[in-house]
């Protein structure tokens, strides 16, 4: 019956109590980092339930200090501390270095008591500097100092590492030596960290920092980097030639470079002559000619011996274009052959053009049967194979002499204007240049002529059409020393043209009026269209009734009516 009685309260006590005291849950961090000066604060429970007892503990060295003591209303603190507006947390102003230590918050319900740590560390970050070694360093195998890097006034014991590049230094490594000298003093601590490092050749450019931590968590602070100067002996020697394809007239460098620092002496040499000792960073070619051509040679002596390096160099050259073939005028009807060159440093490739029009990329052009049209303005272009960008051209007039040869039909016939003059011409290619004759009544006596590039032009006017009745004949002529060819006009009057037409209307006019008057004769005269005879030689039929005071009228049977009028 009593454990009838009392099983209610067990569930109650054993069932609900640890879901009470979960409900306790604290917020209280692990840990805590806060820089000397600055404000921290802890927080412990979060809850709105204002029937708890909170109690936050200094953990000193050697005993334990209650600092905040809450509950409702109740509120005590000591030593600065304070609590916070909001999940009953601690709360100090001014973090100090005494504050390193732990803080338990404590809290008590109906239901049960809770607690929970914090460790409040307090850093300070430290003043930082790194200085490299003053003095180049001798890649000779042994491990050499690279820099120093100096802390000041840090809070806890700070750790210090090294970087090269990016990459963290260590000292298990063969080639690392750290050496870190830390003091303290007032709680702070100050010292240095000194880097040695066995370097390479290939660590001339690498680059070294260090990092001050002092907080468990974070990154630290990086220092600025530094890079040291390398000595090593060279071990070879090369030859650069700058452009690397050089024209003459152009400007050229050569530089003699060595994998040593300091650089040792150099010489510099061409097919064995000495051009410079030692030679500086560069040697330049302002305008550079062919007779630079030729091997030039950087030569050094080192503690490991003597190397030599040898670069040939070749100057690209084209000189201007000659032309052969063009000295004398050429006789029709000969074959010609045309000749480009160019002297050069290399292959040349050829073009030739007539006029603008391109024809060959020969270097010599071939003419078979010269004629007239073959003359004109030939171009020769020459570039070079190896070096596009050199080119030269040169152009000349080529002549072919021979008869006048005309450019039109040679009978061609004209209407002249009726109230002006009228042009007419002749055009023929000839060379030597040509004389001409006009030939006919109806021209003037004066003619206009020009000559040009082989082409021969003449114009001369007609008299006027009024002085020309009907046809007429013109004649040019065009004559040089190798022969002459002839033009004939046939003329023929506009005046003549009208008077044909005027004639040809007269005509037909004519034959018109013939036609109409014939029509008309055959409807009105004495002939009967029934019988074939002419009644006006019969008596007046019985069928016909005449009226002397007007025109007699035939009545016929098929009612057509003849009128006849007296005379």
């Amino acid at each position: 019956m009593l454990l009838t009685s009392c099983t209610p309260a067990l569930f109650l006590y054993f069932g609900l109590l640890p879901q009470l005291l979960s409900a306790l849950d604290l917020i209280v961090p692990k840990t805590v980092d806060v820089k000397l000066g600055d404000r921290f604060e802890i927080p412990c429970f979060d809850s709105s339930n204002t029937d708890v007892q909170v109690e936050w503990f200094w953990e000193k060295p050697g005993s334990k200090k209650r600092v905040l003591y809450m509950k409702h209303p109740t509120n005590r603190s000591e030593d600065g501390f304070t609590f916070g507006t909001q999940n009953y947390s601690m709360v100090m102003r001014v973090a100090r270095l005494l504050h390193n230590s732990e803080y338990t918050c404590r809290v008590r319900s109906k239901v049960g008591t809770k607690e929970e740590t914090a460790n409040l560390r307090v850093y300070v970050q430290p003043g930082i500097q790194i200085k490299k070694t003053d003095k180049p360093i001798e890649v000779d195998d042994s491990l050499a100092e690279i820099a120093r890097c100096t802390i000041s006034e840090a809070y806890p014991k700070p750790d210090i590492t090294w970087y090269k590049n990016e990459v963290q230094l260590k000292q298990s490594d063969e080639n690392v030596d750290l050496i870190n000298t830390i003091a303290v003093e007032d709680e702070k601590y100050s010292g240095e960290s000194v880097l040695k490092y066995r370097v390479h050749k290939d660590d001339d450019q690498a680059s070294y920092y260090c990092n001050v931590q002092v907080q468990r968590t974070g990154d630290g602070i990086n220092s600025s980097t530094v890079q040291v100067t390398l000595h090593y002996p060279a071990d070879e020697v090369n030859v650069i030639v700058s452009p690397e394809k050089i024209a003459e007239g152009k400007k050229a460098t050569i530089t003699c470079k060595t994998n040593g620092n300091p650089p040792p002496p150099i010489i510099l040499s061409k097919d064995g002559e000495e051009l410079q000792n030692p030679v500086s960073e560069q040697y330049t070619i302002e305008h550079v000619s062919r007779k630079h051509h030729g091997t030039y040679q950087c030569a050094i002596k080192t503690s490991k011996g003597n190397f030599i390096s040898k670069k040939t160099i070749i100057i690209h050259y084209l000189d201007p274009v000659s032309l052969q073939g063009f000295s004398l005028p050429v006789n029709k009807g000969e074959n010609i052959s045309l000749t480009c060159s160019a002297h050069a440093s290399g292959s040349v490739d050829y073009r030739w053009k007539k006029d603008d029009v391109l024809m060959t990329t020969d270097k010599n052009q071939q003419i078979t049967n010269a004629d007239y049209q073959d003359s004109g303005k030939y171009t020769c272009s020459a570039k070079l194979a190896d070096m596009p960008e050199l080119q030269e051209s040169e152009s000349d007039y080529l002549t072919i002499q021979g008869s006048p040869e005309l450019l039109e039909n040679q009978t061609v016939s004209h209407v002249m204007l009726l109230l002006s003059s009228k042009y007419i011409s002749c055009h023929a290619n000839a060379f030597p240049k040509p004389g001409v004759n006009w030939e006919g009544a109806i021209v003037e006596e004066s003619n206009k002529s020009n000559y040009t590039n082989g082409i021969f032009h003449s114009e001369i006017a007609l008299k006027q059409p009024w002085e020309i009745f009907i046809y007429s004949r013109v004649t040019c002529k065009i004559h040089n020393n190798y022969g002459s060819i002839d033009r004939e006009y046939k003329i023929i009057s506009l005046f003549y043209v009208i008077f044909l037409f005027l004639l040809l209307i007269v005509v037909i006019i004519g034959i018109v009026c013939f036609m109409s008057w014939r029509k008309r004769t055959s409807n009105h005269g004495y002939y009967n269209p029934r019988n074939g005879k002419d009644s006006s030689k019969e008596g007046n039929p019985s069928n016909v009734r005449t009226s002397p005071s007007s025109p007699t009228t035939i009545e016929v049977e098929n009612d057509e009516h003849i009128h006849l009028y007296p005379t």
